[in-house]
Protein backbone atom coordinates (compact mmCIF):
# COMPACT_ATOMS: atom_id res chain seq x y z
CA UNK A 1 0.00 0.00 0.00
CA UNK A 2 1.08 3.38 -1.18
CA UNK A 3 1.10 5.62 2.10
CA UNK A 4 0.67 9.56 1.61
CA UNK A 5 3.58 11.17 2.05
CA UNK A 6 1.76 14.08 3.67
CA UNK A 7 0.06 11.72 5.95
CA UNK A 8 3.38 10.73 6.91
CA UNK A 9 5.07 14.22 7.21
CA UNK A 10 2.32 15.13 9.65
CA UNK A 11 2.32 12.22 11.65
CA UNK A 12 6.05 13.13 12.14
CA UNK A 13 5.24 16.68 12.91
CA UNK A 14 2.79 14.99 15.80
CA UNK A 15 5.98 12.99 17.22
CA UNK A 16 7.88 15.70 17.94
CA UNK A 17 5.39 16.89 20.11
CA UNK A 18 4.82 13.68 22.34
CA UNK A 19 8.44 13.19 23.19
CA UNK A 20 7.66 12.68 26.85
CA UNK A 21 5.16 10.56 25.93
CA UNK A 22 5.99 6.38 27.20
CA UNK A 23 6.38 4.20 24.22
CA UNK A 24 3.86 2.44 22.31
CA UNK A 25 3.28 -0.04 20.17
CA UNK A 26 3.44 1.45 16.37
CA UNK A 27 -0.19 1.45 14.61
CA UNK A 28 -1.85 2.01 11.43
CA UNK A 29 -5.31 3.59 12.59
CA UNK A 30 -6.56 6.15 11.10
CA UNK A 31 -8.67 8.61 13.49
CA UNK A 32 -10.95 10.87 12.81
CA UNK A 33 -11.09 14.41 15.21
CA UNK A 34 -14.60 15.82 15.67
CA UNK A 35 -15.12 19.06 16.69
CA UNK A 36 -18.27 20.19 18.28
CA UNK A 37 -21.06 22.85 18.71
CA UNK A 38 -23.66 22.20 21.47
CA UNK A 39 -26.93 24.78 23.25
CA UNK A 40 -22.82 26.11 25.21
CA UNK A 41 -22.25 27.39 21.78
CA UNK A 42 -25.20 29.08 20.74
CA UNK A 43 -26.97 26.72 18.68
CA UNK A 44 -30.47 27.24 19.66
CA UNK A 45 -31.58 23.79 20.29
CA UNK A 46 -29.56 20.36 20.11
CA UNK A 47 -31.32 18.12 17.18
CA UNK A 48 -30.14 19.12 14.10
CA UNK A 49 -32.55 17.79 11.19
CA UNK A 50 -30.84 20.21 8.36
CA UNK A 51 -27.86 21.87 7.47
CA UNK A 52 -26.79 23.56 4.16
CA UNK A 53 -23.89 26.38 3.18
CA UNK A 54 -25.28 29.23 1.03
CA UNK A 55 -23.63 31.16 -1.30
CA UNK A 56 -22.16 33.68 1.13
CA UNK A 57 -20.99 30.58 3.10
CA UNK A 58 -22.86 31.12 5.61
CA UNK A 59 -24.24 27.71 7.90
CA UNK A 60 -27.42 27.28 8.59
CA UNK A 61 -29.07 24.64 10.80
CA UNK A 62 -32.50 23.67 11.38
CA UNK A 63 -33.18 22.75 14.83
CA UNK A 64 -36.38 20.59 16.49
CA UNK A 65 -38.13 23.25 17.81
CA UNK A 66 -35.15 25.78 18.00
CA UNK A 67 -35.98 27.62 14.51
CA UNK A 68 -33.44 28.11 12.55
CA UNK A 69 -29.80 29.43 13.26
CA UNK A 70 -27.19 30.86 10.68
CA UNK A 71 -23.55 30.22 11.71
CA UNK A 72 -20.79 32.29 10.51
CA UNK A 73 -18.38 30.24 12.19
CA UNK A 74 -18.16 32.01 15.69
CA UNK A 75 -21.19 32.85 16.52
CA UNK A 76 -25.38 32.11 15.69
CA UNK A 77 -28.25 34.01 14.80
CA UNK A 78 -31.34 32.49 15.73
CA UNK A 79 -34.53 32.98 13.59
CA UNK A 80 -37.87 31.63 15.27
CA UNK A 81 -41.36 31.98 14.82
CA UNK A 82 -42.76 34.73 16.47
CA UNK A 83 -46.79 34.74 16.51
CA UNK A 84 -47.00 38.55 16.41
CA UNK A 85 -44.83 38.99 13.49
CA UNK A 86 -46.58 37.48 10.07
CA UNK A 87 -43.00 38.04 8.01
CA UNK A 88 -41.17 35.77 10.97
CA UNK A 89 -40.37 31.87 10.04
CA UNK A 90 -43.51 30.21 10.08
CA UNK A 91 -42.73 26.90 11.96
CA UNK A 92 -39.66 26.09 14.80
CA UNK A 93 -39.63 22.90 13.86
CA UNK A 94 -37.08 22.51 10.90
CA UNK A 95 -36.95 19.79 8.49
CA UNK A 96 -34.94 20.73 5.31
CA UNK A 97 -33.03 23.81 3.57
CA UNK A 98 -32.11 25.10 0.57
CA UNK A 99 -30.42 27.44 -1.65
CA UNK A 100 -31.69 27.66 -5.35
CA UNK A 101 -29.63 28.76 -8.27
CA UNK A 102 -30.84 32.50 -8.20
CA UNK A 103 -29.95 32.45 -4.53
CA UNK A 104 -32.80 32.22 -2.37
CA UNK A 105 -32.89 30.11 0.87
CA UNK A 106 -36.16 27.79 1.34
CA UNK A 107 -36.80 26.61 4.82
CA UNK A 108 -38.73 23.29 5.10
CA UNK A 109 -40.83 22.91 7.99
CA UNK A 110 -43.06 20.30 10.22
CA UNK A 111 -45.94 21.67 10.37
CA UNK A 112 -45.93 25.52 8.99
CA UNK A 113 -45.03 24.44 5.67
CA UNK A 114 -42.54 26.16 3.34
CA UNK A 115 -40.74 29.67 3.86
CA UNK A 116 -38.26 31.71 1.21
CA UNK A 117 -35.89 34.12 3.37
CA UNK A 118 -35.31 37.55 2.13
CA UNK A 119 -31.64 38.06 3.73
CA UNK A 120 -31.56 41.99 2.66
CA UNK A 121 -34.86 41.97 4.71
CA UNK A 122 -35.04 39.35 7.04
CA UNK A 123 -38.33 38.68 6.59
CA UNK A 124 -40.05 35.04 5.44
CA UNK A 125 -42.51 34.66 2.54
CA UNK A 126 -44.41 31.33 3.84
CA UNK A 127 -45.73 29.16 1.19
CA UNK A 128 -48.43 26.07 2.04
CA UNK A 129 -49.05 22.95 -0.51
CA UNK A 130 -52.06 24.06 -2.82
CA UNK A 131 -53.70 22.00 -4.96
CA UNK A 132 -54.54 22.49 -8.46
CA UNK A 133 -57.91 23.37 -8.83
CA UNK A 134 -59.62 27.11 -8.51
CA UNK A 135 -59.84 26.68 -5.20
CA UNK A 136 -58.17 29.02 -2.99
CA UNK A 137 -57.36 26.23 -0.77
CA UNK A 138 -54.07 26.19 1.28
CA UNK A 139 -53.42 23.36 3.13
CA UNK A 140 -50.24 23.15 5.55
CA UNK A 141 -48.35 20.54 4.93
CA UNK A 142 -45.09 18.99 6.50
CA UNK A 143 -42.15 19.96 3.98
CA UNK A 144 -39.80 16.91 4.20
CA UNK A 145 -37.46 17.45 1.61
CA UNK A 146 -36.48 21.10 -0.97
CA UNK A 147 -34.87 19.87 -4.70
CA UNK A 148 -33.58 21.59 -7.50
CA UNK A 149 -33.22 19.70 -10.80
CA UNK A 150 -30.22 20.06 -13.61
CA UNK A 151 -33.18 22.48 -15.45
CA UNK A 152 -33.53 24.80 -12.08
CA UNK A 153 -37.06 23.57 -11.34
CA UNK A 154 -37.36 23.29 -8.01
CA UNK A 155 -39.61 20.49 -5.91
CA UNK A 156 -40.96 20.08 -2.45
CA UNK A 157 -41.74 16.60 -1.29
CA UNK A 158 -44.37 16.46 0.95
CA UNK A 159 -46.87 14.13 3.15
CA UNK A 160 -49.41 13.94 0.88
CA UNK A 161 -46.90 14.40 -2.98
CA UNK A 162 -44.77 16.60 -4.52
CA UNK A 163 -44.99 20.32 -4.67
CA UNK A 164 -43.51 21.77 -7.89
CA UNK A 165 -42.76 25.80 -8.37
CA UNK A 166 -44.04 27.64 -10.58
CA UNK A 167 -41.74 31.06 -10.37
CA UNK A 168 -43.87 32.96 -12.96
CA UNK A 169 -46.88 32.62 -10.56
CA UNK A 170 -45.44 32.47 -7.82
CA UNK A 171 -47.13 29.28 -6.24
CA UNK A 172 -46.57 25.54 -6.29
CA UNK A 173 -48.83 23.17 -7.78
CA UNK A 174 -48.80 19.23 -7.87
CA UNK A 175 -46.67 17.60 -9.72
CA UNK A 176 -48.78 14.44 -10.16
CA UNK A 177 -52.22 16.06 -10.09
CA UNK A 178 -52.60 14.92 -13.95
CA UNK A 179 -51.94 11.53 -12.96
CA UNK A 180 -53.77 8.61 -10.84
CA UNK A 181 -50.49 7.79 -8.97
CA UNK A 182 -51.13 9.08 -5.24
CA UNK A 183 -47.56 9.61 -3.36
CA UNK A 184 -47.67 9.50 0.26
CA UNK A 185 -44.73 10.64 2.55
CA UNK A 186 -42.42 11.65 -0.17
CA UNK A 187 -38.86 12.35 2.01
CA UNK A 188 -36.25 11.65 -0.57
CA UNK A 189 -35.98 13.33 -4.36
CA UNK A 190 -32.50 12.71 -6.51
CA UNK A 191 -32.18 13.12 -10.36
CA UNK A 192 -29.90 10.60 -12.28
CA UNK A 193 -27.34 11.65 -15.58
CA UNK A 194 -30.77 11.47 -18.13
CA UNK A 195 -32.61 13.87 -15.94
CA UNK A 196 -35.38 11.71 -14.13
CA UNK A 197 -36.52 12.15 -11.03
CA UNK A 198 -36.47 9.64 -8.35
CA UNK A 199 -39.13 9.65 -5.39
CA UNK A 200 -38.66 8.20 -2.50
CA UNK A 201 -42.02 7.51 -0.67
CA UNK A 202 -43.65 5.42 2.90
CA UNK A 203 -44.04 2.29 0.07
CA UNK A 204 -42.56 2.82 -3.22
CA UNK A 205 -39.58 4.38 -5.53
CA UNK A 206 -40.75 6.13 -8.41
CA UNK A 207 -39.19 6.79 -11.37
CA UNK A 208 -40.30 9.84 -13.17
CA UNK A 209 -39.25 11.13 -16.61
CA UNK A 210 -39.92 14.57 -17.05
CA UNK A 211 -39.89 14.61 -20.88
CA UNK A 212 -42.85 12.58 -21.40
CA UNK A 213 -44.51 12.46 -18.15
CA UNK A 214 -44.33 8.91 -17.75
CA UNK A 215 -43.82 6.92 -14.36
CA UNK A 216 -42.32 3.72 -13.12
CA UNK A 217 -42.54 2.69 -9.43
CA UNK A 218 -40.65 -0.46 -7.54
CA UNK A 219 -43.03 -1.51 -4.49
CA UNK A 220 -41.75 -1.82 -0.99
CA UNK A 221 -42.88 -5.92 -0.58
CA UNK A 222 -41.92 -9.15 -1.49
CA UNK A 223 -40.68 -9.25 -5.27
CA UNK A 224 -38.48 -11.69 -7.35
CA UNK A 225 -35.37 -9.76 -6.62
CA UNK A 226 -35.68 -8.82 -2.89
CA UNK A 227 -37.69 -9.19 -0.01
CA UNK A 228 -37.44 -5.48 1.84
CA UNK A 229 -39.93 -3.49 4.00
CA UNK A 230 -40.12 -0.18 5.70
CA UNK A 231 -40.34 3.37 4.53
CA UNK A 232 -37.70 4.93 1.89
CA UNK A 233 -36.01 7.94 4.25
CA UNK A 234 -33.52 8.94 1.63
CA UNK A 235 -32.27 8.70 -1.61
CA UNK A 236 -28.66 9.23 -2.98
CA UNK A 237 -27.19 8.53 -6.54
CA UNK A 238 -23.34 8.10 -6.28
CA UNK A 239 -20.70 9.27 -8.98
CA UNK A 240 -20.84 5.91 -10.82
CA UNK A 241 -24.82 6.32 -10.66
CA UNK A 242 -25.72 3.61 -8.43
CA UNK A 243 -29.00 4.48 -6.42
CA UNK A 244 -28.59 4.27 -2.95
CA UNK A 245 -31.87 4.29 -1.12
CA UNK A 246 -32.04 4.76 3.22
CA UNK A 247 -34.71 3.20 4.73
CA UNK A 248 -35.98 2.27 8.07
CA UNK A 249 -35.09 -1.79 7.26
CA UNK A 250 -31.81 -0.79 5.82
CA UNK A 251 -29.72 0.09 3.04
CA UNK A 252 -30.35 -0.86 -0.39
CA UNK A 253 -28.65 -0.41 -3.94
CA UNK A 254 -31.29 0.07 -6.91
CA UNK A 255 -30.46 -0.79 -10.90
CA UNK A 256 -32.26 2.00 -12.50
CA UNK A 257 -31.51 1.35 -16.33
CA UNK A 258 -32.99 -0.33 -18.17
CA UNK A 259 -35.73 -0.86 -15.57
CA UNK A 260 -36.26 -0.21 -11.60
CA UNK A 261 -35.14 -3.08 -9.67
CA UNK A 262 -33.50 -3.92 -6.13
CA UNK A 263 -29.71 -5.61 -6.68
CA UNK A 264 -29.46 -8.55 -4.92
CA UNK A 265 -26.39 -8.31 -2.90
CA UNK A 266 -24.79 -5.20 -1.38
CA UNK A 267 -21.15 -4.46 -1.74
CA UNK A 268 -20.85 -3.72 2.24
CA UNK A 269 -23.49 -6.23 2.86
CA UNK A 270 -21.06 -8.48 4.59
CA UNK A 271 -19.81 -5.75 6.98
CA UNK A 272 -23.24 -3.86 7.78
CA UNK A 273 -24.46 -3.71 11.51
CA UNK A 274 -27.53 -4.04 13.03
CA UNK A 275 -27.79 -0.25 13.35
CA UNK A 276 -28.28 0.07 9.36
CA UNK A 277 -31.58 -1.13 9.60
CA UNK A 278 -32.41 2.82 10.28
CA UNK A 279 -30.56 4.82 7.90
CA UNK A 280 -31.35 8.42 8.06
CA UNK A 281 -29.32 10.05 5.68
CA UNK A 282 -26.73 9.01 2.81
CA UNK A 283 -24.80 11.48 1.79
CA UNK A 284 -21.71 11.42 -1.10
CA UNK A 285 -18.83 13.56 -0.65
CA UNK A 286 -16.08 15.06 -2.88
CA UNK A 287 -13.84 12.11 -3.05
CA UNK A 288 -15.93 9.79 -3.86
CA UNK A 289 -16.63 8.08 -0.39
CA UNK A 290 -20.36 7.61 0.85
CA UNK A 291 -21.61 8.30 3.82
CA UNK A 292 -24.42 6.67 5.65
CA UNK A 293 -26.28 8.44 9.27
CA UNK A 294 -28.00 5.98 11.40
CA UNK A 295 -29.65 5.78 14.78
CA UNK A 296 -26.55 3.98 16.19
CA UNK A 297 -23.47 5.84 14.46
CA UNK A 298 -22.11 7.21 11.47
CA UNK A 299 -20.12 5.06 8.98
CA UNK A 300 -18.01 5.71 6.03
CA UNK A 301 -17.54 3.48 2.96
CA UNK A 302 -15.11 4.13 0.16
CA UNK A 303 -16.58 1.84 -3.23
CA UNK A 304 -12.13 2.05 -4.22
CA UNK A 305 -11.24 0.06 -1.34
CA UNK A 306 -14.75 -1.89 -0.61
CA UNK A 307 -13.75 -0.26 3.22
CA UNK A 308 -16.55 0.34 5.60
CA UNK A 309 -15.61 2.67 8.60
CA UNK A 310 -17.10 3.18 12.05
CA UNK A 311 -17.52 6.05 14.25
CA UNK A 312 -19.07 6.17 16.84
CA UNK A 313 -19.32 8.50 20.27
CA UNK A 314 -16.70 7.30 23.31
CA UNK A 315 -17.31 9.19 26.48
CA UNK A 316 -13.37 9.00 27.13
CA UNK A 317 -12.65 10.53 24.03
CA UNK A 318 -13.82 14.49 23.33
CA UNK A 319 -12.72 13.90 19.86
CA UNK A 320 -14.77 11.40 18.97
CA UNK A 321 -18.50 11.69 17.43
CA UNK A 322 -20.55 13.83 19.95
CA UNK A 323 -23.97 11.52 19.40
CA UNK A 324 -24.68 8.55 17.78
CA UNK A 325 -27.95 9.08 16.42
CA UNK A 326 -27.51 11.25 13.18
CA UNK A 327 -30.17 13.69 11.67
CA UNK A 328 -28.10 15.07 8.83
CA UNK A 329 -24.56 15.32 6.93
CA UNK A 330 -22.89 17.86 4.81
CA UNK A 331 -20.50 18.66 3.32
CA UNK A 332 -19.36 22.44 2.77
CA UNK A 333 -17.40 24.75 0.30
CA UNK A 334 -13.73 23.18 1.39
CA UNK A 335 -15.11 19.83 2.27
CA UNK A 336 -15.39 19.94 5.92
CA UNK A 337 -17.91 17.50 7.15
CA UNK A 338 -20.86 18.76 9.34
CA UNK A 339 -22.80 16.27 10.99
CA UNK A 340 -26.35 16.76 12.46
CA UNK A 341 -26.96 14.90 15.65
CA UNK A 342 -29.52 14.30 18.40
CA UNK A 343 -27.14 16.43 20.58
CA UNK A 344 -25.40 19.13 18.78
CA UNK A 345 -23.22 19.56 15.22
CA UNK A 346 -20.06 17.83 14.72
CA UNK A 347 -17.56 19.11 12.59
CA UNK A 348 -15.21 16.44 10.65
CA UNK A 349 -12.13 18.62 9.05
CA UNK A 350 -10.34 16.48 6.95
CA UNK A 351 -7.20 18.57 7.32
CA UNK A 352 -7.12 17.48 11.35
CA UNK A 353 -7.25 14.06 10.85
CA UNK A 354 -4.99 11.73 12.75
CA UNK A 355 -2.61 9.59 10.57
CA UNK A 356 0.03 6.18 11.44
CA UNK A 357 2.10 7.68 14.53
CA UNK A 358 5.89 6.12 14.10
CA UNK A 359 7.84 5.99 17.58
CA UNK A 360 10.15 4.50 18.92
CA UNK A 361 10.03 1.03 20.01
CA UNK A 362 12.86 -1.18 21.29
CA UNK A 363 12.24 -4.35 20.49
CA UNK A 364 10.64 -3.12 16.52
CA UNK A 365 13.82 -2.93 14.16
CA UNK A 366 11.62 -0.71 11.98
CA UNK A 367 10.89 1.84 14.12
CA UNK A 368 12.19 5.02 14.55
CA UNK A 369 15.59 5.44 15.88
CA UNK A 370 14.85 8.62 18.34
CA UNK A 371 11.94 10.00 19.70
CA UNK A 372 13.34 13.50 19.40
CA UNK A 373 12.92 14.68 15.65
CA UNK A 374 14.88 17.65 14.66
CA UNK A 375 14.18 17.99 11.28
CA UNK A 376 12.33 16.38 8.43
CA UNK A 377 12.38 16.43 4.34
CA UNK A 378 10.27 14.97 1.66
CA UNK A 379 11.26 13.23 -1.66
CA UNK A 380 8.96 11.65 -4.40
CA UNK A 381 9.52 8.26 -2.99
CA UNK A 382 9.21 8.96 1.07
CA UNK A 383 10.73 11.28 3.85
CA UNK A 384 13.60 12.00 5.82
CA UNK A 385 13.73 12.06 9.20
CA UNK A 386 16.46 13.66 11.48
CA UNK A 387 16.81 12.72 14.87
CA UNK A 388 18.72 14.26 18.23
CA UNK A 389 20.13 11.02 18.56
CA UNK A 390 19.06 8.29 16.48
CA UNK A 391 20.85 9.72 13.52
CA UNK A 392 19.46 9.82 10.12
CA UNK A 393 16.23 8.06 9.30
CA UNK A 394 14.19 7.00 6.12
CA UNK A 395 11.00 5.55 5.39
CA UNK A 396 9.84 4.26 2.55
CA UNK A 397 6.58 5.56 0.77
CA UNK A 398 5.76 2.71 -0.81
CA UNK A 399 6.65 -0.28 1.68
CA UNK A 400 6.78 2.07 5.20
CA UNK A 401 10.31 0.49 5.92
CA UNK A 402 13.01 2.11 7.46
CA UNK A 403 16.20 3.00 6.60
CA UNK A 404 18.96 3.97 9.23
CA UNK A 405 22.24 6.41 8.94
CA UNK A 406 23.65 6.23 12.19
CA UNK A 407 27.50 7.75 13.11
CA UNK A 408 30.30 5.28 13.20
CA UNK A 409 33.57 6.94 14.00
CA UNK A 410 34.99 3.34 12.28
CA UNK A 411 33.57 4.37 8.80
CA UNK A 412 34.76 7.49 7.67
CA UNK A 413 31.70 6.93 4.68
CA UNK A 414 28.93 7.61 7.67
CA UNK A 415 27.86 10.40 9.62
CA UNK A 416 29.61 11.94 11.69
CA UNK A 417 26.71 12.49 14.34
CA UNK A 418 24.14 11.22 15.48
CA UNK A 419 22.38 14.66 16.33
CA UNK A 420 20.78 15.89 12.63
CA UNK A 421 19.86 19.49 12.62
CA UNK A 422 19.24 20.08 8.97
CA UNK A 423 18.15 18.49 5.48
CA UNK A 424 18.42 19.69 1.73
CA UNK A 425 18.09 17.80 -0.97
CA UNK A 426 19.93 19.46 -4.58
CA UNK A 427 19.35 19.84 -7.87
CA UNK A 428 21.05 16.66 -8.61
CA UNK A 429 19.33 14.52 -5.92
CA UNK A 430 21.61 13.73 -3.32
CA UNK A 431 20.80 14.77 0.48
CA UNK A 432 22.82 17.29 2.26
CA UNK A 433 22.86 16.81 5.88
CA UNK A 434 23.68 19.37 8.75
CA UNK A 435 24.61 17.75 12.03
CA UNK A 436 25.19 19.01 15.29
CA UNK A 437 28.88 19.35 16.11
CA UNK A 438 29.44 16.98 13.16
CA UNK A 439 29.66 19.56 10.65
CA UNK A 440 28.12 19.21 7.02
CA UNK A 441 27.61 15.49 5.01
CA UNK A 442 26.64 14.66 1.62
CA UNK A 443 24.86 11.62 1.00
CA UNK A 444 25.35 10.22 -2.55
CA UNK A 445 22.12 8.32 -3.00
CA UNK A 446 23.71 6.03 -5.58
CA UNK A 447 26.45 4.62 -4.24
CA UNK A 448 24.92 5.45 -0.26
CA UNK A 449 28.13 6.74 1.39
CA UNK A 450 28.65 10.27 2.57
CA UNK A 451 30.71 12.74 1.87
CA UNK A 452 32.11 15.45 4.71
CA UNK A 453 32.41 18.96 4.68
CA UNK A 454 33.05 21.52 7.73
CA UNK A 455 34.12 19.34 9.99
CA UNK A 456 33.43 20.31 14.11
CA UNK A 457 30.86 22.45 13.02
CA UNK A 458 27.48 22.87 14.00
CA UNK A 459 24.88 23.12 10.74
CA UNK A 460 21.25 24.34 11.02
CA UNK A 461 20.38 25.41 8.31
Amino acid sequence: MVWPLKHILFSVVIISFLLIQPVCDIHAQEQAVFSHLSVNDGLSQSTTRAIFQDHQGFLWFGTRGGGLNRYDGYDFHVLMNNPDDPFSLSDNEIISIFEDHEGMLWVGTKNGGLNRYDGSSGKFAHYFYQDTSDQDLQLPASVNVIFEDSEGQLYVGLNDGVGMYDRKRDRFTSLFSDLSLQLAGVTGICEDNLGNLYFGTQDRLVKYNKRTAATEYLKYKADPYVEVGGRIITLCFDMQENLWLGTSEGVNLVETQPVLRFIDSLPIASRIPESFNYTRVITETSDGNIWFGTIDGLYQYSPETQQLTPYHSDPNNPESLGNNAIESIYEDMVSTLWIGTWSGVNILDKRKYKFTLYKNQVNNPNSLSNNIVSSFLEDDKGIWIGTEQGGLNYIDGETSKFTFYKCNDENSSCLKSNNVKSLFIDSNHDLWVGTFFGGLSLLNRREGGFSHFLNYEAIYA
